[in-house]
């Protein structure tokens, strides 16, 4: 951040060093200049294709349920999520990275199909969407499933290297609206998600969270009462 200018640098201030070492000059700089457009409009977003697959950006302001909103939408929109990043800074702006495939090729086919998912995406985030009955619907229409493989879900909790916050990782067997699931649980109770890394391989997710309570690690209390709530909504 000693290579920008300061109001740059201030911008920069609280995001991890995953984010700094993952984004060229050149992104971290539209980052900053998309942020600076938030006070007249508050969600930002930029929608691109890379390597055969879809791109999504988000900047805003954090609030409760924002990551859930948006992965709910996604997943119910018929996407397939294969990467996702979050990351927040001192100032409480949030900027996440989603990488997904377009299962039914809607986006690719029909022009208007690209600014629907925007306009969903934006009115989930702002509280304009019910993301759950919107979520609900989507799961409603898929035909019964035929597993054929097994996933064991695991979790681990451990506090972060720098203790102030907790890790919590999640492997789970792959499926429509899983990371809204595991998001949305973790906001009921509270938490707030500072980073997120998601990855997908193959039927199975490898999910994981760095998440605080009350602006610090999780409790013993608090990591058995989430344990318990993601195994029963996991399954």
């Amino acid at each position: 951040s000693d290579l920008f200018p300061p109001e740059v640098a201030r911008f920069l201030e609280g995001f991890p060093r995953r984010y700094l070492k993952t984004h060229a000059p050149a992104e971290l700089l539209a980052h900053f200049r998309m942020a600076g457009e938030l006070p007249a409009n508050p969600v930002r977003l930029s929608l691109s294709r890379r390597h055969g697959h879809h791109r999504l950006l988000l900047l805003t302001t954090d609030h409760p349920f924002l990551f859930a909103a948006v992965t709910g939408t996604l997943a119910a929109l018929g996407m397939n999520i294969l990467k996702a990043e979050a990351f927040s800074n001192r100032r409480g702006i949030v900027l996440d990275t989603f990488l997904f495939d377009d299962l039914r090729g809607g986006l690719e086919r029909n022009p208007r199909e690209t600014e629907r998912l925007l306009e969903a995406i934006e009115g989930a985030v702002l509280g304009k969407v019910d993301v759950a009955a919107l979520i609900g619907m989507r799961l409603d229409s898929l035909p019964p499933g035929r597993t054929t493989f097994s996933v064991e879900t695991r979790l681990r909790f451990q506090r972060a290297p720098t203790g102030a916050s907790t890790l919590l990782e999640v492997e789970a067997r792959d499926r429509p609206g899983l990371l809204y699931r595991i998001s949305n649980v973790l906001s009921a109770h509270g938490c707030n998600i500072e980073v997120v890394l998601v990855d997908t391989q193959g039927h199975k997710a490898v999910d994981v969270f760095y998440i605080t309570r009350g602006g610090g690690a999780l409790d013993a209390d608090w990591e058995a009462a989430l344990d318990k709530e993601l195994r029963r909504v996991l399954g």
